[in-house]
């Protein structure tokens, strides 16, 4: 961002006709950043009397809320009476006081997929309008929730503006424009009247300026906070004179921590050039949008702690999200054969994780919160699920056999892990199948996998038979070289760990090469450069897949890891669990300050420096080397869409990827969001940081698992399905057992079909109201159209909004625009 001066300085300066500057009035919204996540309900009731003292004594002077909305859910268990209060205040302050709780777990909105984006949304104002009866028709959010995709999610939702402004921003802000209104355009073509971040507007606060590098708010911002004290001496007058010059309709506006001071509103209590506002009046202040604001997907920045807590919690955050969201489809089917459609448990799930992806639980590590509201997630998930294939199983197969569930709207082949081995089942679209008998695909014969050790005398390998003619384990010894065999690849094993070299079968083309190591360790822990050394233990042959394990050190840190080839597909699963001995781990930053209070570890003494929290390349890292050339790219999956990238760091959701149109890859994560483009070609993922940290430092100790899928390809990268194939990995099938009798639906079943044309994918199934909705996004950046078959009969599809508000007439036949999001009611 540019927090230069230099052209507001150079600007010609608006006089009015007495010859003193004329500049216009600043109105200002304040609103509160608290909530009961981090702060607790004590200084929440707190703030409130602030609040109303403040409104007492200042007849001018309006604030609002940027309270979680989830804080609103809480006060209605624990603590009504509180919650009785605000209701009183808003009614008493009316026009005064307002609330904007937009989400209802304020995430990092980049970093969790399409559909929490909605959830966050929708919820927020359900559980605003239900607890307070008001609701929130102004996007305003204090820490970085923006991407390129929110404009329609707004309009979807019935907001009728949106303040594009990151006011904390630390974890990433948006772009800014000179402009006082403007269009804000998503790329699917929705758009929304929004209030921009004027060019220039980013401050670094002294509060903060030894702690975080770069700018940490918005001016305004830093001058509602914490104006008029020593950590800041300006006024708003200050905020007029450096933007007034060029913004004639100006708004100052605050999302922060509520330490504002009273002195501010004092010192422009008779101020005829500030003015005091809600959001609700700031539209109505500006003049009508003419500007077309369109951001691109890159131009949404962030920077994150990937690593921080070894990552644990984004990783369940996943697992939970994934949870859910197969929860929720296949409770829509047992639904439409009469049971019960548990939507008090889907709905319990979906609010504990939306908390869970709250930015101070994930980013401040916030561990005891993360550990219980992801596990009610689960457990509200597992109970939907339980009581959906109670329902649906005994259709399938007879009492006591396994039948799977393909959460996923196109079919596949899946390995199946059972208590007896397992075996390859094919799973219709969203479907049923039980996993012996019908539905099961037998194994062909003959060896697809082999090893060979590169080895001059025979003795140096040894062949163990697993008893009962199962699966061949191939030992050899720690300091040989091996070549592995499989139907899609030659992997060559090196001496001290990790890939030599990944040679296609199909075309010999090298994908993974030399100099470097792919599948190696890397990063700065205790100070010091290391890279692991290894050893291979096994190779473990099985007629299904090929499994190589090894283990060794990364300086101080222990690893085993296994790497997992298929007969079926190409994608290699690397799994891996990493022992902590609370190491340092990563690059330290600026200098410490003498009050910075950090506390020895184990009588040694923290490095004495604050560190680089989002120096990603000095992280304990995953590291991979692909065969491509200096014209790659990267590419990264968003919410709702997918973007190319030539940013060094490619962080993504579901996938990332790097391709030069000849040769790419793509790493799948269950978590694992931050990818690094290196100078040295790798493309690595990052692991772990643990270093003294702005909000808390977490050192690891203990055993953290990591798992990634990894997938070479060949050719330009939206010719490789990544989207589809990324999914695959985070979206395993659901295995139960049938109880009771009966197979009325046959060995293999699917509920929804669907047709039409496109890249259209299904990104939610779920019932609502005793009704049935589907979620369709167009992720091919072209036209689409969706037909569905439900319960075997070609369905009529009604358009509605995020809130299920009828939008269009039904039809059987319905079109969506290049990245459209459509929610649909199936009649």
């Amino acid at each position: 961002m540019d927090t230069s001066r230099a052209d507001d300085e150079r600007a010609p300066i608006p006089l009015g006709r007495d010859g003193s500057l004329d500049l216009p009035v600043v109105y200002a919204a304040t609103y509160d950043h608290l909530g009961v996540i981090l702060w607790g309900t004590e200084r929440l009731r707190r703030s409130l009397d602030e609040e109303v003292g403040r409104l007492e004594r200042w007849p001018g002077f309006r604030v609002g809320w940027d309270h979680e909305a989830y804080t609103y859910d809480h006060l209605a268990e624990d603590e009504p009476d509180l919650l009785a209060e605000m209701r009183q205040a808003l009614d008493r302050f009316d026009g005064r006081l307002d609330v904007a709780s937009c989400t209802y777990g304020q995430p990092l909105s980049v970093f969790i997929d399409g559909e929490s984006n909605v959830r966050q949304l929708t919820m927020a104002i359900d559980t605003v309008e239900r607890r307070l009866g008001r609701s929130p028709r102004v996007y305003l959010m204090s820490e970085h929730a923006f991407h390129a995709q929110l404009p329609q999610l707004l309009v979807g939702c019935g907001f009728t503006g949106a303040v594009l402004r990151t006011h904390f921003m630390m974890y990433g802000h948006n772009p800014e424009y000179d402009v006082p209104v403007g269009w804000w355009r998503g790329i699917d073509g929705s758009r929304i009247a929004a209030l921009p971040t004027y060019r220039g507007q980013a401050d670094t606060a002294a509060r903060f300026r030894w702690k975080i590098p770069g700018p940490v708010c918005t001016l305004d911002n830093r001058i509602l906070t914490d104006a008029i004290s020593d950590r800041c001496a300006l006024t708003l007058e200050e905020f007029r004179r450096r933007f007034g010059r060029k913004i004639r309709s100006l708004v100052a506006t605050r999302a922060d921590d509520p330490r504002s001071e009273e002195s501010l509103i004092a010192a422009h209590a008779d101020d005829p050039n500030v003015r005091w506002v809600l959001l609700g009046d700031v539209f109505g202040l500006l003049p009508a949008p003419q500007a077309e604001l369109a951001p691109g997907p890159n131009e949404f920045r962030v920077r994150m702690p990937w690593g921080y807590c070894g990552n644990w919690i984004w990783r369940r955050c996943r697992q939970a999200e994934v949870r859910v969201e197969t929860a929720e489809r296949i409770a829509a089917v047992a639904a439409a054969l009469g049971a019960a459609a548990r939507e008090a448990d889907l709905q319990a799930a979906w609010k504990h994780l939306l908390v869970a992806q709250h930015h101070d639980i994930q980013i401040c590590g916030l561990e005891d919160d993360a550990r219980h509201h992801l596990d009610e997630c689960l457990r509200h998930a597992d109970r939907a699920i339980e009581a959906a294939f109670d329902t649906v199983a005994p259709r399938i197969a007879q009492a006591g056999r396994p039948v799977a569930f393909n959460p996923l709207p196109w079919d596949r082949t899946e390995w199946v892990d059972l208590a007896d081995g397992g075996c390859l089942v094919d799973l219709p679209a969203l479907g049923f199948a039980a996993v012996a008998g019908e539905g099961a695909e037998p194994l062909p014969d003959g060896p697809a996998f082999s090893y060979e050790p590169h080895a001059q005398e025979e003795t140096l390998c040894r062949v163990v038979r697993v008893p009962g003619g199962g699966p061949t384990a191939v030992r050899r010894d720690y300091d040989e070289v091996g070549c592995l065999r499989t139907p899609f690849y030659e992997a060559y094993t090196a001496a001290t760990g990790g890939i030599r070299l990944l040679r296609s079968r199909r075309t010999g083309r090298d994908l993974l090469a030399p100099p470097n190591d792919s599948g190696t360790l890397a990063g700065l822990v205790d100070g010091a450069y290391c890279r692991s050394v290894g050893r291979w233990d096994d190779v473990r042959i099985e007629r299904d897949r090929a499994v190589l394990v090894e283990q060794g050190r990364v300086g101080t840190i222990c690893y085993r890891s296994t790497w997992t080839f298929h007969r079926r597909t190409d994608r290699i699963d690397w799994q891996a669990w990493l022992t902590f001995d609370r190491q340092w781990v990563g690059r330290p930053g600026a200098p410490l300050t003498p009050d910075s209070h950090y506390e020895k570890r184990d009588g040694i003494d923290p490095p004495q420096t604050v560190p680089a929290f989002d120096d990603h390349e000095y992280k304990l890292r995953l590291r991979m080397f692909p065969f491509v050339g200096p014209a790659a790219v990267g590419i990264r999956d968003l919410p709702f869409h997918v973007a190319e990238t030539c940013d060094p760091y490619v962080q993504g959701l579901y996938w990332t990827a790097v391709s030069d149109g000849r040769v790419g890859l793509a790493l799948f994560n269950r978590g694992l969001m931050g990818s690094v483009r290196e100078g040295d070609g790798g493309l690595s993922s990052v692991l772990a940081f643990s270093l003294p940290y702005v909000w808390n430092t977490r050192p690891l100790s203990g055993e953290y698992s990591f798992e990634l899928g990894v997938l070479p390809f060949e050719g330009p990268w939206r010719q490789a399905d990544l989207h589809r194939r990324a999914l695959e990995y985070n979206f395993p099938p659901l295995v139960r057992a049938a109880a009771g009798e009966g197979r009325p639906l046959g060995g293999v079943w699917t509920p929804l079909a669907q047709g039409g044309t496109g890249g259209a994918i299904l990104t939610a199934l779920y019932p609502d109201g005793g009704r049935t909705f589907a979620r369709f996004c167009e992720y091919s950046g072209a036209a689409a159209e969706v037909a569905l078959q439900w319960m075997g009969r070609p369905a009529t599809l009604t358009p509605t909004d995020l809130r299920h508000r009828p939008t269009a007439a039904a039809s059987e036949i319905v079109r969506l625009r290049p990245w459209q999001v459509r929610t649909l009611r199936i009649d």
